[in-house]
């Protein structure tokens, strides 16, 4: 009897450490797991905060570049999405970031490169200003004449293709605030203007730096920093801004013949007034506004011909480029550059 209790209490014993053994494995397959488990779920996060990061910074990628008339482009407004995180650019005058569903660029107006000198003496001076765009802009079926400033390049400086002087042959020039409104001077492409400096930009009376063509030394600037992709800015609609050179062509000519006269400024239909131009919609061309394709997005081209900078947009403009904000500031900017008119980029 004896003997059976022993092997009953051995058996017992036995059991019980198998049921231990069990338990043990049990537990650390668990814990290994949670731990697998936990490893997915932080490796799935991270790549959907890599992706929604990646949707910023893909729209600026280099690419086959497509043009087309507006006509044949069907608009389709952007799916709305969540806010992305707050991510910033900065560069030694201005700053860009994203903030919930708008681009705001805060800047000194300040170019990051040598500026004028101007005939009339004028010094480029600060002006520090905060312009927001829409981060998802929609393409509208009626485009808005220019109100302010066209966009704003990535330094920071404003785009301000049209002037304020109409036709007046009384004015010293030519030209004056109180002229034909039918005759818009364009400094832009008017032949022997010497009002602007090598990056096709100048200070206006009561304003800023602005460029009113082709930002000369940025894009080359963008290219020695070894910078593949041809964004140069964005729009005052969100849109972006970018310049492939020789690769697309605006839909606008000059007009044959003369200019009315009497009244009208009379003369050769020579670049000298934007109504010296006329759109001709083709298939190869941009649109009116200078939009185009871009790796199938709608962007706004700056060209090598008229009208350089878009003097239209399609998408719904921001306010702070009607109202441009103006702050206090007295840093001194750089001269000593030669004048030329309309200058291009090296290719």
């Amino acid at each position: 009897m004896e003997v059976s209790s022993d092997l009953h209490i051995l058996h017992m014993m036995l059991v019980i450490a198998n049921i231990a053994i069990i338990w043990e494995q049990i537990v650390r397959n668990t814990l290994i797991l949670i731990a697998l488990n936990t490893a997915f779920i932080a490796g799935c996060a991270n790549q959907v905060t890599s992706e929604d990061a990646n949707k910023e910074t893909s729209t600026q990628e280099s690419g086959s570049h497509e043009t087309s008339d507006h006509r044949h482009s069907e608009t389709r407004p952007n799916r709305p999405r969540q806010s992305a995180p707050t991510q910033t650019v900065a560069s030694e005058n201005s700053s860009m970031a994203v903030m919930g569903e708008r681009r705001c660029m805060t800047t000194d107006s300040m170019p990051n490169h040598p500026a004028g000198p101007f005939r009339n003496g004028t010094e480029v001076k600060p002006n520090w200003i905060e312009l927001c765009v829409p981060l998802n802009p929609v393409k509208n079926s009626v485009a808005s004449p220019l109100g302010g400033a066209m966009g704003v390049a990535l330094n920071g400086i404003q785009f301000k293709p049209r002037t304020s002087g109409y036709f007046d042959p009384s004015a010293k020039r030519g030209n004056s605030t109180q002229g034909d409104k039918n005759w818009s001077f364009d400094i832009a492409s008017a032949p022997n203007q010497r009002g602007l400096d090598l990056n096709n930009a100048h200070v206006g009376k009561v304003d800023s730096y602005h460029y009113h063509s082709i930002p000369v030394t940025l894009i080359e600037n963008l290219k020695g920093q070894g910078q593949t992709n041809t964004l140069i800015g964005y729009a005052a609609d969100g849109f972006e801004m970018h310049y492939v050179g020789d690769q697309v062509s605006s839909g606008y000519k000059l007009k044959s013949g003369t200019r009315p006269s009497n009244p009208g400024p009379g003369g050769t239909y020579d670049g000298t007034y934007n109504e010296d131009f006329e759109f001709t919609s083709t298939a190869t061309a941009l649109d009116k506004c200078n939009m185009g394709l871009l790796n199938g997005r709608q962007v706004y081209f700056i060209t090598n011909q008229y009208p350089f900078v878009p003097r239209c947009l399609w998408g719904e403009v921001s306010e702070d480029f009607i109202r441009s904000p103006r702050y206090n500031s007295n840093r001194r900017g750089q001269t000593g550059q030669e004048d030329r008119r309309n200058r291009r980029p090296k290719q």
